[in-house]
């Protein structure tokens, strides 16, 4: 499961970077942030599939992180190309930080409960 996770984020990267160098209307902002959205999204899918977790954490996490992430990457397309005063870079930024606090709760409270 974990090889055909990182091989499918591979290829969405691929494919995205494939994209904004053929299209020169897809910002030079935008490539970056959504490539990072999509990592983002892979380290997060491979860490919540650890076989310590129970099969309802792996599964629920699995929903709940590419949900967010597609929101995410949808976000990261539709950002403006401004690091300064951009509200939606921060809304992104925020809702990562809250995906890796989650990660980060879950995998403490796993390793204290054995």
């Amino acid at each position: 499961m974990k090889k055909l996770l990182l091989t499918i984020s591979l290829t969405l990267l691929g494919i995205n970077l494939f994209i904004g160098l053929i299209f020169p209307t897809y910002n030079w902002f935008n490539v970056p942030l959504s490539s990072l959205v999509l990592i983002n999204n892979a380290v997060l899918l491979y860490l919540s599939s650890d076989k310590r977790h129970s099969d309802a954490y792996r599964i629920s996490l699995s929903f709940i992180y590419s949900f967010i992430n597609v929101v995410l990457f949808i976000a990261a397309q539709s950002s403006p190309a401004a690091v300064f005063n951009n509200w939606l870079l921060m809304a992104m930024i925020a809702v990562s930080v809250c995906q890796w606090l989650l990660i980060a709760l879950i995998r403490y409270m796993n390793r204290h409960a054995e």
